[in-house]
């Protein structure tokens, strides 16, 4: 395991840690934030889509109106939410992304970005591009940050997709959760315990 610091972080944000470890990208990396546990199966869906960058993407957040008050990254699809959780089909639904952020209200969303996402060696290739290109070229505000410097992943895929390049949305329904304080904390380590995660 090789650990990348971002000596900058109390001026930067999330994108400028990513790409402190950018040498190891080439290849194609899975991004996931640090706050949520998820099944690997997700991790398995997102890899066989075949496309360079693709989100894991949630819509239960619209039954959770505790969690709503808080700053989620919320996503607009091209196609819409699936209204409903029950179906034949055992595939997962795909989705253009035309739209992300915190900023994006709760009406307007199809989705939740919950914070792990795939990029292939091209999707690499391209988001190594694009931030190179808006380190030399953007100066004032960027999308939701004031900054460039202050630019948060989602600011940073929203580019992306402004760029032309397609990123997708891979719905997916549980299997996953974000760990903000201890009571979360004791969810996951009881259900961790449980028959459904014994092998």
């Amino acid at each position: 395991m090789v650990y990348c610091d971002n000596p900058q972080y109390p001026d930067t944000h999330s994108i400028h840690s990513l790409f402190c470890a950018n040498e190891y990208l080439d290849n194609g990396f899975i991004l996931a934030f640090s706050d949520i546990l998820f099944s690997d199966d997700i991790l398995r869906w997102l890899i066989d889509t075949e496309n360079d960058i693709v989100l894991a993407v949630d819509n239960s957040y619209r039954h959770h109106r505790h969690e709503i008050d808080k700053n989620l990254d919320l996503v607009v699809s091209r196609e819409g939410r699936t209204g409903y959780h029950r179906s034949l089909y055992p595939v997962k639904k795909k989705v253009e992304i035309t739209q992300i952020g915190k900023n994006v209200s709760v009406e307007q969303a199809d989705y939740e970005f919950i914070g792990l996402a795939y990029f292939s060696e091209e999707g690499a290739r391209i988001a190594n591009q694009v931030y190179r290109d808006c380190l030399d070229t953007v100066h004032g505000s960027f999308h939701e940050a004031d900054s460039f410097a202050q630019a948060t992943i989602s600011d940073f895929l929203q580019e992306i997709i402004n760029r032309g390049f397609s990123v997708y949305g891979l719905e997916i329904y549980k299997g996953w959760m974000e760990v903000h304080d201890q009571a979360d904390i004791d969810i996951a380590n009881k259900e961790l315990r449980s028959d459904l995660f014994r092998s």
